[in-house]
């Protein structure tokens, strides 16, 4: 298990925890938000070494694009819009959204300022504004009331609650759409359409028609289903004067690749509410996937738990038929402060639900669909509550460990009372996440003396943050690998599965239950990638159908191309697992060892690039050094492959040598006609030719001393004076330029940045060259799956 981390900080708001698709944790604390960042170190060796790298990301809005002028006090508040604008509530995005496709982190500040940062570096870096979402509300020219109505407009930019749809696939479309909802003070919902380039409002809707100020606290999404080809439908769910209201929200992509966001108002349906209109529903949160052909939301009331299942291709809502409610006791009467969904280890049907509170009281329900009766009419009596706390010894609690919340607890606070020499201690938790795979849930809590009046300062100012470990290893595996497709690193990031991996490995367990044996989740995890790695088959790629003749839509299939297969995912894993310094025996070698090279992935790459650049027909020096370097790739370190890559490569150097006759590029073809009519893709080849270090690169020099490069070294570029260049893992092109290049977080290979007008010839626009269609298709890592940095 990770173990806890200690926090130099008391967390300023309850429900302070969020948890990245891109494993990237941050919790808030006053005017600062922590990022924490799983770190690739080998911490189980070496006692103290950290498992998170750990920055404070400052985004409080102390510049303001509008000055606050004075104005009557109807309108005028000195305390929020004049405060300093401390942070009040995080979200993280979908996968994908930013520049380097990781997540947007929406801020809400107190001063109900709202905007979306991103970092184009390692999340521990500098953050940024990527969006200004208040500025693009108050800027929105569908709003239909005067300019001098100054009030109104006040109202509508302050956001108060913010929820992230989940992400909205449509065929043919890469990242697919994601859309934000912001409520603001005047109880309307306002829809923001967000890509890494697009922000922009879609539709705005009053979904209360009362007269009056106000705003909804929480919201929520269901995930989307597919209705047609081009539409999809959502559950979007809101809080307000204390009910828990449904409506249906649908997403329409045109002909045009315009979206379209409807929301059917005319139609709600309530689906539970608190005791009354005043009291709270705390929190609401929808599970990611269905479960039995049903969505599951699950929202937290005054002593009570409510989990509510929804048929999503039902045409009317009809409790005991289309929608069933489960009600869970506790006698929880403070404020929730966290409650998520999580993976059950009990079967791939149930799932498990954790709820905590301000004051420190835990609940987990283990929740299976399959409590229905045989008519699938009305849900059984009770449900199936038996994990919940506090239990009385009398009702047949199960043996405490240290997965129960409520053991963990008590553990710490022990720990506290012991260190501080007091009677009795206090604890709080503050927050709850659950990480994007679903394996582990994550706690910020406090600890404080209940006996005495107290001061604290700063230096006693410290949380924890405890991680729960809810699923059995294998289970895990099994439930997110264990398909016949493998999950794309698009939509699981490779970051997550390795961080999820370390929470695998024991520490504490002996080297055989690490290393092997039926017990060990490697090594099921390595039969499983190398069944699916086995599956490769090379095959020339369908790139040049008349249908795809544009960079969006060629781009597009090169990325299905290398992502979508399962067998090339099974080995970006196990380059995961490679790097990943849990997954090697105490003598140093690999629990699973793997070709290093990966040539599959590196021959499915030649291949796509060669076929895109005669689908299109690229013509600058950019793309033809490209072509050049990438067609050699395949004759020098793919030959094994045969005629599959040999071929397409001697075209390619044909076309060159023809658009080009002062290129002389005699010695590489009849190297390739060699090794084809031998049919031996070794070294006979090589001695016919002659040793590689005599082949020299034909189109690029060295920047420094302008001698030839030679291709002795697939990995990197030498020139004859001794000069080393690295090559790039996408393209094969010496990087010889100090900042026109990136680095995987994960793998740490290198590629080059997307075109600029440095790496054009005059006159040729930079969006039209091979190298940005290649950024563009594989902005992520081709060969383990990480964000580029």
């Amino acid at each position: 298990m990770l173990r806890d981390i200690r926090l130099r900080f008391w967390p300023s708001y309850y429900d302070c925890l969020r948890w990245s698709e891109s494993g990237v944790l941050a919790v808030l604390a006053n005017e600062y938000v922590h990022i924490l960042v799983p770190t690739k170190e080998d911490f189980k060796k070496v006692k103290g070494t950290p498992q998170f790298d750990i920055a404070k990301a400052d985004f409080k809005v102390s510049e303001r694009d509008n000055v606050v002028v004075n104005e009557p006090t109807a309108i005028y508040s000195i305390g929020e819009e004049q405060g300093p604008g401390y942070v009040k509530a995080v979200e993280w995005s979908q996968l994908g959204l930013s520049h380097n496709r990781g997540c947007f982190l929406a801020v809400l500040t107190t001063t109900h300022q709202l905007k979306l940062f991103e970092t184009d570096v390692r999340p521990t870096s500098e953050w940024k504004t990527a969006h200004n979402i208040s500025n693009l509300i108050s800027e929105y020219d569908g709003w239909n009331h005067k300019e001098s109505d100054s009030r109104l407009q006040r109202l509508r930019s302050r956001s108060r609650s913010i929820a992230w749809s989940f992400r909205c696939d449509f065929e043919g479309l890469k990242w697919g759409h994601t859309i934000l909802a912001a409520a603001n003070d005047n109880l309307e919902v306002v829809f923001i359409h967000v890509q890494a380039a697009i922000c922009k409002v879609i539709k705005v809707v009053r979904l209360d028609q009362r007269e009056g100020v106000g705003f909804y606290p929480r919201m929520s999404w269901s995930p989307w289903t597919s209705i047609s080809k081009q539409r999809r439908g959502s559950f979007f769910t809101i809080v307000n004067r204390g009910k828990v209201i449904l409506y249906r929200v649908f997403l329409t992509l045109d002909e045009d690749s315009e979206i379209t966001l409807d929301v059917d108002e005319q139609k709600p349906f309530v689906l539970g509410h608190a005791v009354t209109e005043i009291h709270p529903v705390f929190n609401l949160v929808w599970y990611k996937k269905e479960i039995n052909g049903h969505m599951l939301l699950a929202y937290a009331i005054q002593r009570q738990l409510r989990v509510v299942a929804i048929r999503p291709n039902a045409e009317e809502l009809v409790q005991g038929k289309s929608l069933h409610v489960w009600e869970f006791d506790n006698g929880f009467v403070e404020p929730v402060s966290g409650l998520v969904i999580s993976l059950s280890s009990k079967s791939v049907e149930s799932v498990d639900i954790h709820l905590s509170t301000i004051l420190g009281n835990t609940q987990i329900v283990n929740w299976k669909f399959n409590e229905l009766d045989p008519d699938g009419d009305e849900p059984m009596e009770g449900g199936n509550d038996n994990a919940e706390w506090p239990l009385n010894a009398s009702s047949g609690a199960p043996k405490q460990n240290e997965q129960h919340w409520e053991y963990l607890i008590q553990e710490k606070k022990q720990d506290f009372i012991a260190e501080y020499d007091i009677n009795s201690a206090t604890c709080k938790v503050w927050g709850m996440a659950v990480s994007p795979l679903g394996g582990m849930v994550a706690v910020v809590i406090s600890m404080e003396p209940d006996d005495s009046l107290q001061y604290v300062t700063h230096s006693k100012e410290t949380s924890r943050l405890l991680f729960g470990w809810e699923i059995d290893g294998k289970t895990l595996v099994r439930s997110i690998y264990g398909g016949s497709v493998l999950p794309s690193a698009m939509t699981n990031s490779s970051e997550d599965f390795i961080l999820e991996c370390a929470n695998l490995y024991n520490s504490e367990a002996s080297a055989a239950s690490r290393i092997g044996g039926n017990a060990s989740p490697f090594e099921y995890l390595k039969t499983l990638l190398q069944k699916s790695s086995a599956n490769f088959n090379l095959n020339p790629p369908q790139t040049n159908t008349n249908t795809q003749k544009s960079i969006s839509s060629v781009a597009t299939l090169l990325s299905q191309n290398l992502f979508e297969q399962s067998a090339l995912t099974a080995l970006r894993l196990s380059t995961c697992l490679r790097l990943f310094p849990q997954c090697r025996r105490e003598d140093g070698s690999l629990i699973i060892p793997l070709d290093k090279s990966e040539p599959q992935i590196v021959a499915t790459l030649v291949l796509n690039t060669l076929a895109a650049a005669r689908t299109l027909e690229f013509t600058d020096i950019m793309s033809r050094r490209i072509i050049y370097s990438t067609a050699m790739i395949g004759i020098i370190g793919l030959r094994a492959y045969g005629k599959v890559i040999l071929e397409p490569c001697r075209d390619a150097l044909l076309w060159l040598q023809k658009t080009d006759p002062d290129l002389r590029l005699q010695d590489e073809l009849d190297f390739v006609t060699k090794v084809l009519t031998k049919g031996d893709g070794g070294g006979a080849g090589m001695d016919q030719a002659g040793t590689f270090s005599g082949m020299e690169d034909k189109m690029t020099r060295c920047i420094i001393c302008e001698g030839s490069l030679s291709w002795e070294d697939l990995g990197i570029a030498e020139c004859s004076e001794g000069h080393r260049h690295p090559r790039c893992s996408i393209t094969f092109l010496a990087i010889q330029s100090g900042d026109a290049w990136r680095t995987c977080t994960v793998c740490e290979r290198s590629v080059l940045a997307p075109a600029t007008e440095n790496v054009t010839t005059e006159g040729e626009s930079a969006s039209e060259t091979l190298l940005t269609l290649l950024t563009t298709a594989w902005d992520i890592c081709v060969h383990c799956g990480g964000r580029f940095k």
